[in-house]
């Protein structure tokens, strides 16, 4: 549970620091739309309003949601929104099991800024501490992204 933790918080300072930068999109190939790390879920969602790093702006809204659909885990995505529900950005963490019996990580943050193209990145090898080597994600990734915080949006919890 540590490494998750740790892999949530980097990459939620990543994001926020993501608000005043901008990255090249890479020449990754395009997500599907129905597969991948941004799909919409299809099945039972829980969802919680999550508390956002000192460092965030104030007055967004922070949500994690918890969906199984994409790995024998639970996909973790964790979005933060402004007042009228424009989001600002969105980390993704989903373990999996490959084909052959290994786990691997999916860990992707994508920015939203004003004013400026949403960017975003995945993290290679999240389970390397000292590694910091991240990957550009490609234009269609990005925009996935944004229809996948624009769906959870939708599908909110009510604050308690």
């Amino acid at each position: 549970m540590g490494f998750v933790r740790y892999c949530r918080w980097s990459l939620m300072f990543a994001a926020l620091a993501c608000q005043t930068t901008q990255a090249t999109p890479g020449a990754a190939g395009a997500a599907e739309s129905g597969n991948g790390p941004f799909a919409i879920p299809t099945g039972k969602l829980l969802c919680q309003p999550h508390a956002l790093p000192r460092s965030a702006p104030p007055g967004l809204l922070g949500y994690q949601f918890e969906d199984g659909r994409l790995t024998a885990n639970e996909r973790v995505m964790q979005a933060a929104y402004d007042s009228t529900g424009h989001p600002v950005f969105l980390v993704v963490l989903a373990p999996e099991r490959t084909a052959d019996g290994t786990s691997a990580a999916h860990a992707l943050s994508v920015s939203f800024p004003d004013n400026a193209p949403s960017t975003g990145f995945r993290v290679p090898h999240p389970e390397q501490r000292n590694d910091t080597t991240i990957e550009p994600l490609p234009a269609p990734m990005v925009a996935q992204a944004r229809s996948l915080a624009v769906w959870l949006w939708n599908h909110r919890c009510n604050p308690q």
